[in-house]
């Protein structure tokens, strides 16, 4: 299952991705933004650090948290620089 919310303030929008998979350990918490990292057999690595790239690029950042019930939180922030944005969105 996967789910999304979005939070608005004047200054950023910040876009939350939920899943309730297995969650990130320690290990992989330090190598998933690298390229060519993958937990996936089938994965190529690179999907995780071209969003971070492309996050970067727009002034903005990514992060992950561990649910206490399993799976994890992505957090994209970016800044707010858009009214339109807003609308679009929605």
């Amino acid at each position: 299952k996967k789910a999304s919310k979005t939070f608005f303030s004047e200054d950023k929008v910040a876009i939350t991705f939920s899943d309730n998979g297995e969650g990130i350990n320690q290990d992989m918490a330090t190598k998933i933004f690298e390229p060519f990292y993958s937990e996936n057999k089938d994965g190529a690595g690179l999907g995780l650090n071209i969003v971070k790239s492309l996050v970067e690029q727009n002034r903005g950042r990514i992060s992950f948290t561990n649910n206490l019930m399993g799976g994890c939180d992505f957090i994209v922030e970016l800044p707010n620089s858009n009214i339109e944005a807003k609308q679009w969105l929605r």
